[in-house]
């Protein structure tokens, strides 16, 4: 597996996390993991994982989206390509 992204606050010793990563078969997978609860300092109490296998299409959708949500005003208007 290839970990393409990965986010993880330093919120408590069991933080949430996403991570994007590739298998080997070339499927890519979101992991989305909940924070533990107050007072869970352990594996086994953290929170909740889920991982969520995304076609291609779907990612380019994504980066699209968050292209156009990210881009800075000025550069919308100017009509500049990131």
């Amino acid at each position: 597996m290839h970990n393409i992204y990965a986010y993880t606050p330093n919120t408590n010793p069991y933080p949430e996390y996403v991570s994007l990563n590739r298998k080997d078969d070339g499927t890519i997978t979101l992991t989305v993991r909940e924070p533990a609860k107050p007072g869970q300092y352990s594996d086994k109490d953290c929170g909740a994982t889920v991982a969520v296998p995304i076609p291609r299409a779907e990612l380019l959708r994504l980066f699209e989206a968050l292209r156009d949500e990210l881009t800075p005003p000025m550069m919308k208007a100017m009509g500049e390509a990131i």
